[in-house]
Formats: structure tokens, C-alpha cells, sequence
């Protein structure tokens, strides 16, 4: 049995409605999130307002849209699990647990593929903290994931702690890990970013986005950038490392389409980058470090940076 685990501040999740003016104080700490009883959890979404949104509706079996606007949660949240010993264990072999973990300052993740929501004016105070093993982690100061919601005014103020994590990818932003489509307008991070002691495959870590999939306004980091994580895996017959890609805006702009306009890395967002890039017996894959854009596919227009990089 296989389940998803959903825990937001206010609301665990919704389905097609719109949450608006609403505030969170109280911290949320997730000790255990790989069981729940004698079901194996796949996926849990954590965000300090609202865990999902745009849930499933078996009714009508599509995703349905839901908005949030002008909320605002102040609570810390931490993720601390490494209790998973079963087939996909971390534990000598090198391989990963089969969960992945969206976690948001304000918002877990968003799953409705339709452009109808609007995540508009959210703002994050928070400090978020993850020391756990994932297959896959999906971070933002203030939106876990966002699918096709229009994006607009979101603030970030928390620092990001990502400590000893192990998972196959991480992607993490100082505003949002990563969006399908639509747009991210107007958005600025002023928390700091830390990554220290992990190891995985992939890594996209940008001061306001991981990998975007889609176009940017408007956007500033103010926050610094840390990461010592090893790139690698540790059992070869796991597969090849594909990348890492660190910017001061985002990490990764990861097609044609994609664009970056009018974005900013401020003064106070330096970059440093320690750590380990290997790959076994396996093949390396490409790494990229900039100070708007880490890997850009896409285009990128009048965007500056005023930030320093250091690579160790």
C-alpha cells in the first residue's frame, strides 16, 4: 500500500476553492512522514498555510484548480525523518527511499495543471529546516511546487536549512523549487539559503527558483547561496549523475521556451560552493554556476548581478 501524507498549518488540502487573508503562527515539525501505520507513504506535501493545493477530485478525475491569496505564515518548519529501512534504503547501498517531499514556507505544492489558480501577495517568515533521506525533495521558501497557477507578489524572509539531506534530486528555491508553466512575477527572497553535508544526483538551487520551466518577471534574491552537497552516487549501478546548476535568480532555465526577464542577484546574495563532484563508475554529467542563472537553456533578458561567487 502506497500513500501521500498532507499537513499544512491551516489546511491539509484543497479542491477548487480560494483561501484568502489567512495567517499562520504555529510551527509544524514532521518527525516521521516514510510510514503512516502499515502504509508506505510515496509523497508527503508540508506548507505552513496550506499542505496542497489543487488536490484530486476522483469525481471528475482531473486536478482542480485553487487559489491563495494574501496569507502569511510566520511559524518554523522541520522535516526530520530518516527512519526508512526498507527495500530502497540509504543505508550502505547508495540507493534512495521512494518519497518525495514538497515542502513550502506558505504553500506545499500545486498539482492542478489548469492555469485558473492564483497564488498572489503569500509571504513566508518562517525558517524551514529538512534533515532527511528523500528520492526526491522539492523546496521553496514560500511554494514547495507550483504546476500552472498564476505567480505573483510572494515574499520570503525564512532561512532555508538543508542539513545531511540524502535524495535523489533536490530542487530548491528561495521562492519556489520549480514551476510547470505560467508565469512567477514580482517575487523577491530576502532569506538565506544554506545546503551543507548531503549528497545526491541532482541539485538546482537558485535564489528564487530551482528549475524554471516556464518565464520570470520581476524577480530578486537578496539571500545567500551555501552549498557543500556531493554530487555523485555511491553505487554506480544507480546511474549516472545528470547536474548541478546554481544561480543567483534561478538554477536552471531548462528549455528554449523558457525566459528570465527584468530579474536581479543582489549585492548581499553571494554564492559560495564547496563540496564533491564525482560519479563512481558512472558518467558525469554537466555543471553549471552563475550569477543569475546557474544552466540557461532559455533566453535571459536585462537581469544583473551584483552578488560575488566563490567556488572551492
Amino acid at each position: 500500500d502506497h500513500g501521500t501524507l498532507v499537513t499544512g498549518g491551516l489546511v491539509g488540502y484543497t479542491s477548487g476553492v480560494t483561501l484568502s487573508d489567512c495567517e499562520n503562527h504555529a510551527s509544524i515539525d514532521v518527525k516521521q512522514y516514510a510510514k503512516m501505520g502499515n502504509t508506505q507513504a510515496t509523497t508527503a506535501l508540508i506548507g505552513g498555510v496550506l499542505g496542497c493545493s489543487g488536490a484530486f477530485d476522483r469525481g471528475n478525475e482531473t486536478y482542480q484548480a485553487s487559489s491563495l491569496i494574501n496569507c502569511e505564515n510566520t511559524g518554523d518548519i522541520k522535516l526530520g525523518d530518516k527512519s526508512y529501512t526498507g527495500e530502497h534504503s540509504v543505508e550502505g547501498n547508495g540507493t534512495f527511499p521512494k518519497i518525495a517531499v514538497w515542502i513550502g514556507g506558505v504553500l506545499g505544492g500545486d498539482l492542478a495543471n489548469s492555469t485558473e489558480g492564483f497564488e498572489t501577495n503569500l509571504v513566508n517568515r518562517g525558517n524551514i529546516t529538512i534533515d532527511a533521506y528523500t528520492e526526491g525533495a522539492f523546496v521553496g521558501g514560500v511554494i514547495g511546487h507550483s504546476y500552472a497557477a498564476t505567480r505573483d507578489g510572494l515574499k520570503n524572509y525564512g532561512k532555508i536549512t538543508i542539513e545531511n539531506l540524502i535524495s535523489t534530486r533536490l530542487l530548491l528555491g528561495g521562492i519556489v523549487s520549480c514551476i510547470q508553466s505560467n508565469t512567477l512575477s514580482n517575487s523577491h527572497n530576502y532569506g538565506a539559503i544554506e545546503v551543507k553535508n548531503g549528497w545526491g544526483r541532482e541539485l538546482y538551487l537558485g535564489g528564487v527558483i530551482g528549475m524554471n520551466k516556464s518565464i520570470i518577471n520581476d524577480c530578486e534574491n537578496s539571500g545567500s547561496i551555501t552549498s557543500n552537497f556531493e554530487i555523485g552516487t555511491r553505487s554506480a549501478a544507480y546511474g549516472s549523475v545528470k547536474r548541478l546548476a546554481i544561480g543567483g535568480v534561478a538554477g536552471e532555465l531548462s528549455s528554449s521556451a523558457n525566459e528570465m526577464n527584468n530579474c536581479k542577484n543582489n549585492a548581499t546574495g553571494d554564492i559560495i560552493v564547496t563540496g564533491k563532484f564525482f560519479n563512481g563508475n558512472a558518467k558525469l554529467g554537466y555543471h553549471g554556476i552563475g550569477g543569475v542563472a546557474g544552466v540557461m537553456v532559455g533566453m535571459v533578458t536585462n537581469s544583473v548581478n551584483d552578488g560575488d561567487i566563490t567556488v572551492n
